[in-house]
């Protein structure tokens, strides 16, 4: 019995503190690789999910069970993507990242998420369980209890980043690179 809880505990801390550096990778202005998974189920690598598209990624991250302040932004940029965006051509993803220690929860969050988002979109949620701070690095970002949002071209290179709510402002920027790249 023993022996069992020094293992869980073992696999735990295992994933817990696992990073998945190997698996990130990127230049100055490309959307780094990140592997997640869609809702849908279907594994995916981003930027190359785009399949060649120009595409629109919010990044939600979750802070000490915290996220609701940046996903009502991200929902928020979803109902620009949706009205301003979508009939353009171009795709949308967000993508909740969460730190490893929620791998072991993963298909709870996951349903939950399934359950609360309409059955149209599951293709479009990514859920990324690992290093979530060294995205936030790779990305410049520096305060994650934003969303953070980005328009890639058909090679993932970055086109416009904004943190934050939607404003006139970006909004315009976004257009005018999503649409004419």
């Amino acid at each position: 019995m023993k022996f069992l809880s020094v293992f869980a505990l073992f696999t735990f801390l295992c994933f817990s503190c696992s990073s998945s550096k190997s698996d990130i990778t990127m230049n100055d202005q490309q959307f780094p690789e990140l592997k997640a998974q869609l809702l849908s189920g279907e594994k995916v690598t981003f930027p190359e999910v785009a399949n060649g598209a120009v595409t629109m990624v919010t990044l939600v991250f979750e802070k000490g069970a915290k996220y609701m302040k940046p996903q009502l932004q991200s929902n928020n940029w979803q109902a620009f993507w949706e009205e301003e965006l979508k009939e353009q051509g171009v795709n949308f993803y967000e993508i909740p990242m969460m730190g490893g220690g929620y791998r072991l929860a993963r298909s709870w969050i996951d349903s939950g998420m399934r359950s609360g988002i309409p059955a149209e979109l599951h293709a479009n949620v990514a859920c990324f369980y690992g290093d979530k701070m060294k995205y936030a690095e790779l990305l410049e970002i520096d305060d994650i209890t934003e969303c953070y949002v980005c328009i890639i071209d058909e090679e993932g290179n970055l086109l416009a980043s904004h943190q934050g709510e939607i404003s006139p402002e970006s909004k315009a920027e976004f257009l005018q690179v999503a649409v004419n790249p």
